[in-house]
């Protein structure tokens, strides 16, 4: 469940924790959000951000795709 990919009770991530709940990059995260693709973080300090856990939760699943499926090889290639 995408609830579960933060730890329970968990308000705001790192971007490093997002980057692992959300398998995309530190970088790819940065570029979404200056692009206006990703939930921008908040800033707790001068040197302090974070993503508000409930934000990307949500834009995970906006932005869930179906996977496309295999065709059924059961012939081994044959």
């Amino acid at each position: 469940m995408l609830q579960r990919i933060f730890t329970e009770n968990q308000k705001l991530a790192t971007v490093e924790e997002t980057a692992a709940a959300t398998t995309l990059s530190v970088a790819t995260i940065r570029r979404k959000v200056k692009a206006g693709q990703f939930p921008s973080p908040v800033k707790l300090g001068a040197k302090s951000t974070r993503f508000v856990c409930a934000e990307v939760i949500a834009w995970l699943e906006s932005n869930r795709q179906v996977p496309a499926t295999a065709p059924n090889d059961t012939q081994g290639g044959k």
